[in-house]
């Protein structure tokens, strides 16, 4: 049998109960989606006609307008940000100095500023963000008319239901509400809001001009893809500016493996079984809750929604006798095979089904009792068990 590329390169694979985490891989993709990729990297083809195709496709299947595939959902928001500046400024964005592209703004919701709108700046277009994160003085349909003005490019909207935004911002439909009364793009970053997988058609639907998703997370696509879906006018902009043509996008290349892959990726998430893949991760995080029920280190608990709000089962660990999330994290990892695992708050750490494979559900469970054995109060930490 032949080396496999990891052992080959001296890299331990993880077992991820973590999530869909961009440090682990974000996903893993399907057998069939590999062999769709594999196809795609053996034969030339025009990609603009491919991308033409495959765009039709997914848009369809998302039932959106337009879709565009881009090499990952941050380079989604760049790409639209930069078509709501061409847009604004009523020539192309390539023929614009970067002063002028600094003279346009996107306005960003203080409660939802994040690393990720960072591409705002490598554009060079100015954001202006609104708001306290915090509840003294939210935003209202009031605060965001005022702070509209003619350089007013675009309105970024973070959606998250669970942790990854604060207190304070305004509500997606009343900033629909605003965008639509000032003509502007709205553009919302659902990056990792899947499931469930009508999410993909939901805010567009609702009224949002344009909606990032990364394809390398839930859609087991690959990971440096990313499917923005919207309106046929907007998309057509970002279709102008992105890879393979000259200018801002040149630079994001998608390889027609991506394009295929990501593709074949969407058109299998939405054939599959949504509720019996939801009701096995419920199963087995009960099964990780009941394994550790008589824990003297672990206070297990079922969590109905995974780490950014999904509607995804997981397992939440609460820590007993002193001991830190930290000690538990670097233990699991230790093991072999190692384990990663999440943590959001400290003493607790997080399980999660979401990226497991159901014969990694024991394993999991029994590096955690290995856990549980060697971190006990009274126990002399001791060097994690290879078994």
């Amino acid at each position: 049998m032949a080396e496999e590329i990891y052992d080959h390169l001296g890299v331990p694979r993880l077992v991820n109960a973590a999530g869909g985490f961009t440090a682990y891989g974000g996903s893993r993709m399907r057998e069939s989606t590999l062999r769709r990729m594999h196809e795609a990297a053996r034969s030339y083809t025009d990609i603009r006609a491919l991308q033409a195709e495959v765009h039709r496709r997914l848009a369809k299947l998302t039932r959106n307008d337009a879709a565009f595939v881009s090499n990952g959902a941050d380079t989604g928001l760049y790409l639209c940000a930069a078509a709501a500046v061409e847009r604004r400024a009523g020539r192309p964005l390539r023929y614009l100095s970067s002063e002028e592209i600094g003279g346009y703004e996107v306005i960003v919701f203080t409660a939802h500023h994040n690393p990720y709108d960072f591409v705002l700046q490598q554009l060079g277009v100015r954001t202006k963000t609104l708001g306290y994160a915090n509840f003294i003085e939210p935003i209202t349909r009031d605060a965001l008319t005022y702070n509209i003005t003619d350089r007013t490019a675009a309105i970024f909207f973070f959606q998250a239901e669970h942790g990854w935004t604060t207190q304070g911002g305004l509500s997606f439909e009343d900033t629909v509400a605003v965008a639509r009364m000032h003509g502007l793009p709205l553009v919302i970053d659902c990056a990792a809001q899947l499931p469930p997988r009508e999410n993909l058609w939901k805010f567009t639907q609702a009224g949002a001009t344009a909606a990032l998703f990364s394809g390398g997370k839930d859609l087991r696509g690959p990971q440096s893809s990313g499917l923005v879906v919207g309106e046929q006018w907007f998309l057509e902009i970002v279709t102008r500016i992105g890879f393979p043509n000259y200018g801002h996008g040149r630079m994001m290349k998608t390889g027609r493996e991506e394009i295929v892959g990501l593709y074949w990726a969407v058109k299998e998430y939405l054939e599959d079984d949504e509720d019996a893949r939801l009701a096995w991760a419920d199963e087995a995080a009960a099964q990780i809750c009941s394994a550790l029920a008589q824990s003297r280190v672990f206070a297990a608990e079922r969590d109905p929604r995974s780490e950014a709000g999904q509607p995804i089962a997981r397992a939440r660990l609460r820590l007993l006798g002193g001991i830190t999330e930290r000690q538990v994290l670097d233990h699991l990892r230790a093991q072999h095979p190692p384990v990663v695992c999440g943590s959001e708050s400290p003493g607790e750490v997080t399980v999660a089904p979401m990226c497991m494979e159901p014969d990694e559900v024991p394993v999991v469970i029994e590096a955690l009792r290995r856990c549980e054995r060697d971190l006990a109060p009274g126990r002399q930490t001791s060097s994690p068990a290879s078994g």
